[in-house]
């Protein structure tokens, strides 16, 4: 049995070699470029809140019997009081942790939440009525929380 190969044999072998290496090539850039997708599975929604983040000053975080309250001056050195319910969950990061287009001074809703699903899975929570917000205050940090809604209360 003859297992040479001759040249036309040869050179169509290293052409799939070649494409099969380009192929390869570009399904790792997809996977770089798309990874929040991949290794999250979770996405940001902008809250389009009434409120604003942006340079908050005296953060104030209270949590009682399911309710977390948070207060802040704001950049214009207006008082901000938000009520979070149903609140399973919180946490505050002075470390800034930004998904794919997620701005440091913005509030979101993480849709597909690792974190959520995690809570789901125990019974804790049903996935239609819990939230999972994420408010980020620039260099100060972010709070992230699970809860049903949240209420807001501005004053001068």
């Amino acid at each position: 049995m003859d297992l040479a190969l001759n040249q036309p044999q040869i050179e169509a072998i290293q052409s799939t070699q070649e494409a099969l290496i380009h192929a390869f090539w570009i399904w790792v850039k997809l996977l770089l470029t798309d990874s929040r997708r991949v290794f999250f599975m979770g996405y940001v929604k902008d809250l389009n809140v009434p409120f604003s983040t942006a340079d908050a000053e005296a953060i104030k975080i209270h949590s009682e019997k399911g309710e977390l309250t948070l207060c802040y001056q704001d950049w214009r050195e207006q008082s901000v009081e938000i009520r979070f319910n149903d609140v399973v969950a919180f946490k505050w990061s002075e470390a800034m942790k930004l998904l794919d287009g997620e701005r440091d001074d913005l509030c979101y809703e993480i849709c597909d939440s690792d974190w959520m699903k995690r809570y789901c899975h125990q019974g804790l929570i049903d996935e239609k009525s819990h939230r999972h917000y994420k408010l980020n205050f620039n260099d100060m940090g972010q709070l992230e929380v699970l809860a049903t809604c949240y209420n807001v209360k501005e004053s001068s």
